[in-house]
């Protein structure tokens, strides 16, 4: 036991490394194959207004992004 506890302390910053980017890499995949959700497709296109006017413009008539039907309501 001691000599394992030895080896993963002179190998810790390998492995946080090798855990790090085994996890990024698995959660990009993950999140690549998964549609954008409604309010985050809103964002974008807010986002992508030439202007702050522009965008005061879409809130005013009506850019919103938590619609009344699909969120969950609260006790």
């Amino acid at each position: 036991m001691r000599a394992l506890t030895a080896w993963l302390d002179r190998r810790r910053l390998v492995l946080l490394a090798v855990f790090t980017v085994g996890f990024a890499v698995m959660t990009t995949v993950r999140a690549a194959g998964k549609p954008f959700w409604h309010d985050e497709i809103f964002t974008l296109v807010a986002a992508d207004l030439p202007s702050v006017p522009t965008l005061w413009t879409a809130l005013r008539d009506g850019l919103d992004l938590s619609p009344p039907l699909n969120t969950p309501a609260s006790d």
